[in-house]
């Protein structure tokens, strides 16, 4: 994944699936894989990802766990963009 070079993952899963020495379950998801392939050649393909996207829902869900009893959602609010004051956003 680090090189993203599709080829010689799905090569390495073809050449995988038929060893005998691999538990059926383990075959069952390279198969899986193998169905998905479109997907994950796309995916490797272009050099965006959502990881920003969602670090942020992972704080906010933090957020909401650790900070229950809040009285108003507006403080919730107010909490979650002061939270995110120091993530710089660009496209």
């Amino acid at each position: 994944f680090k090189d993203r070079n599709a080829d010689y993952f799905f090569d390495l899963i073809r050449e995988s699936r038929s060893s005998e020495f691999l538990p059926q379950n383990f075959r069952n998801k390279l198969a899986f894989l193998l169905k998905k392939e479109e997907s994950i050649r796309l995916a490797l393909s272009v050099p965006y990802n959502n990881g920003l996207v969602e670090g942020t829902n992972n704080k906010i869900k933090l957020l909401k766990r650790s900070a229950f009893g809040y009285r108003k959602h507006e403080h919730l609010f107010a909490r979650i963009y002061w939270m995110q004051a120091d993530t710089v956003y660009s496209v």
